[in-house]
């Protein structure tokens, strides 16, 4: 990974578009490289900017971004140029900048409960079926690359770089979310890897810090799930896709969605704190978004 350490004021001119961008603050560092926050000089437009020495890396990260933006998930991308800093040629682009918080960091700040969680799951799901139907897998489950955009009451991705074609080996993973680590299939692009990696992000919500080791087994994870309170019907199908028994995302998805529906209606009367309820409406307006409900009043409101 190519370090650049750019520090507040710094200005980055691009080599061919000539754009000036101004440092503001640095909001990350990844495989690759690091992220700032900019501003663009020429239009007055803040974005995102990913900067590294390491053009092959930054390329390919690119044009995946690029030839997916048809999607509402994936932040818009400006221009890939290059620039030279004290001779030598660092390689960067620009994109949408995303205000909110990463997944991991929501999800460390505060207790999910169950109707969040579900949520989250169904959202994430869902994007994980429009990758499937252009004959991808989302593959690498990292939810520091979950943002949840405050502005457009969304999940956003910020990183594509697990995405991989059907039948494809799956070359980037995180352990918790991957069959292969748990001993329950191969690492390889279908739509059961990516339902795998979903179905282990709603058991690591529901069971937070309980949630076992890879070590323990898969085991341990079906008797956590247990304790959790879930309707039977539905413990049922969590364990078919841990043990990777036939079960397509479409159909878990809509038995979640009976579930959330459950769940709303079991806690109507359920009063939540302003901060919570602005969270639960972003997922829920991403859900039903015909319901429009992130533009009611937050004071008037309870679940249901």
């Amino acid at each position: 990974m190519g370090k650049c350490d750019l520090g507040l004021g710094n200005i980055i001119v691009g080599k061919w578009n000539q754009r000036h961008y101004k440092i503001l603050s640095k909001l990350g560092e990844g495989g690759i490289g690091a992220v700032y926050r900019v501003v663009d000089l020429d239009s007055g437009t803040v974005c995102a900017l990913k900067i590294s020495n390491d053009m092959q890396s930054i390329t390919k990260e690119y044009e995946k971004l690029r030839d997916f933006q048809q999607l509402d998930a994936i932040p818009a991308v400006g221009e890939l140029d290059d620039w030279v800093q004290n001779e030598e040629k660092m390689h960067f682009f620009s994109m949408e900048y995303i205000q909110g918080c990463d997944l991991k960091k929501y999800i460390r700040s505060r207790k999910i409960s169950i109707q969040t969680a579900i949520g989250i799951i169904l959202i994430i799901g869902g994007i994980f079926s429009k990758f499937h139907q252009r004959g991808y897998v989302f593959g690498d489950l990292k939810l520091e690359n979950l943002m949840l955009d405050e502005v457009k009451g969304s999940i956003r991705i910020i990183d594509l770089g697990g995405v991989t074609a059907m039948g494809k080996g799956i070359k980037e993973f995180t352990p918790l979310y991957d069959r292969a680590s748990w001993n329950m299939g191969l690492r390889r692009a279908d739509e059961a890897y990516d339902l795998f990696s979903l179905n282990m992000l709603f058991a690591f919500l529901l069971l937070g810090e309980k949630m076992p080791n890879i070590s323990h087994g898969i085991e341990r994870v079906r008797d956590g799930l247990v304790q959790a309170g879930l309707p039977s019907p539905f413990l049922r199908l969590m364990e078919k896709v841990l043990y990777q028994k036939k079960v397509s995302m479409n159909h878990y998805l809509k038995q979640l969605r009976k579930l959330y529906n459950q769940k709303l209606a079991f806690d109507h009367r359920y009063r939540i704190s302003i901060k919570d309820l602005r969270i639960n409406l972003v997922f829920g307006g991403s859900i039903f978004l015909f319901l429009l409900i992130i533009w009611f009043s937050f004071g008037k409101l309870s679940l249901g």
